[in-house]
């Protein structure tokens, strides 16, 4: 079952949401389409470093996925298709690598 967001209208958010720490700090923003996270999500550790930046669509993980290190090191990187980790590190792509596998239809971009 797919997580949908509700703004403080009881409608689904259309757009980006933004869910904070007790702090006041960002804890993460998402793009949605109507509560459905699809577009940019970014997670973030209280002391405000950015802990993880991924894509959605359609409520699954989509493309690159890249995880980083309380102190904003970059430690993880893989590659999704449709919620589905393939193990590849894009990291270690080319730029004609990425294309192939966009082309060959491993990575597709995913439309509403």
């Amino acid at each position: 079952m797919t997580h949908r967001y509700v703004g403080d209208d009881d409608e689904y958010i259309t757009g980006t949401f933004t869910s904070r720490y007790n702090t006041g700090a960002i804890r993460f923003t998402c793009e949605c389409i109507e509560g459905i996270r699809h577009g940019t999500y970014k997670w973030y550790f209280p002391e405000g470093n950015l802990g993880l930046e991924c894509t959605y669509s359609k409520g699954k993980i989509h493309g690159v996925y890249d995880a980083y290190s309380i102190d904003g090191s970059h430690i993880y990187s893989t590659m999704y298709y449709n919620g589905d980790n393939m193990d590849i590190d894009p990291r270690e792509l080319s730029g004609s690598g990425i294309m192939y596998i966009m082309m060959s239809g491993r990575i597709p971009r995913v439309d509403w």
